[in-house]
């Protein structure tokens, strides 16, 4: 199930081929979903926890990130980085809920086409480790119960070979600054990743304790992300996987 790592990146990556039509001033060029409706509130509250930076413009490095309240969920896609702030993302969402009202639905801003907006009926509970609202510090076990155990001395063997920079920050293989890495040794496959596919800041002494909480809670059956709150505008995930199931813990946001 080494797949369900990417369910993630799989939306945005379908979201991101369907970025066409722009949002317009008469609420053209937004698609509607028509199967099940969304509470405004719900996603209002969503969209409010989007974090900006003091001048309200959304930070360039993150280039998609989703945010969950109620029954609604929102993403944005911004990946070439383009430049918009606050007040076009809170409209844009306006039109869409609006237009849609009571569905979801999704289109790229028309001030900014590179940028995308998506509104939708949040993903049913399997997901529910993957949602910006799931508790940090919170693994969860047993996810496939029919998958051998990870062990844990080769979870901490993967752990440590992961290549740091001189201030212990994650790099590649090829050790340049990465979104993601990923070390296995025997039964264990460790990743950590940022939600957002901004470069790693977090560094090995600001994980080492709770990549030992991890291993300690599950006892090798640790199935989904456990989220850390890291810095402000993104999430940083730990993922363990042996035989190709996974293993999750997000300590930072």
């Amino acid at each position: 199930m080494i797949a369900c790592r990417f369910v993630f990146l799989a939306a945005i990556s379908l979201l991101t081929s369907t970025m066409s039509k722009p949002i317009d001033g008469d609420s053209g060029g937004i698609d509607c979903f028509r199967r099940l409706p969304v509470s405004k509130v719900d996603c209002q509250r969503a969209i409010s926890k989007i974090h900006y930076q003091h001048d309200n413009t959304l930070d360039t490095a993150s280039k998609h990130f989703g945010w969950a309240s109620g029954n609604c969920s929102i993403i944005v896609l911004n990946p070439d980085g383009a430049a918009t702030n606050k007040a076009q993302i809170e409209d844009g969402f306006k039109q869409i809920l609006d237009k849609c009202n009571p569905h979801a639905g999704e289109g790229p801003l028309k001030v900014n086409e590179g940028v995308f907006l998506h509104i939708a009926h949040r993903s049913n509970a399997s997901y529910a480790a993957y949602e910006s609202d799931h508790p940090f510090l919170k693994p969860t076990c047993g996810m496939n119960m029919n998958a051998p155990d990870t062990q844990s001395e080769d979870c901490k063997k993967a752990y440590k070979d992961i290549p740091l920079n001189g201030q212990g920050q994650f790099l590649s293989p090829a050790k340049q600054k990465t979104s993601s890495v990923t070390s296995t040794y025997k039964s264990c496959n460790v990743t950590i990743y940022t939600s957002d596919d901004s470069a790693l800041l977090a560094t090995k002494g600001n994980l080492d304790n709770t990549f030992e909480q991890m291993l300690g809670q599950c006892k090798g059956k640790v199935r989904n992300p456990i989220p850390f709150v890291f810095f402000q505008k993104d999430r940083l995930n730990i993922q363990i996987i042996t035989d190709g199931d996974l293993n999750f813990y997000r300590p930072f946001a």
